[in-house]
């Protein structure tokens, strides 16, 4: 589940630089390759906190963040609350996937 955060881990895949993968990106999408990698690792977070019972720790060690501090960080400026905020509100909030 764990997904490399780095745009040069992708280029690197593809045997392309990173600034041609984002070229590329935004060409076809609009978007930056590192637009698209914060994306998925944000449906992960989101995931994580909404259905595992993991410690907000696990997680940010499970997606290779730093450590907590900069994963709270992390979640504070892209989605807008802490991890422990977020996970309360994922939680109260049923979802289609909720059985």
């Amino acid at each position: 589940m764990v997904k490399p955060r780095s745009v040069t881990f992708y280029a690197n895949q593809l045997c392309v630089t990173p600034k041609y993968l984002s070229t590329v990106c935004k060409q076809i999408s609009g978007r930056t390759a590192f637009d698209w990698i914060n994306e998925y690792v944000q449906t992960d977070i989101r995931h994580l906190l909404k259905f595992s019972q993991m410690p907000i720790k696990e997680i940010a060690e499970a997606l290779q963040f730093p450590n907590v501090s900069f994963f709270g960080k992390y979640c504070r400026m892209r989605l807008g609350q802490s991890p422990t905020v977020l996970r309360r509100q994922l939680r109260e909030t049923p979802s289609d996937t909720d059985d």
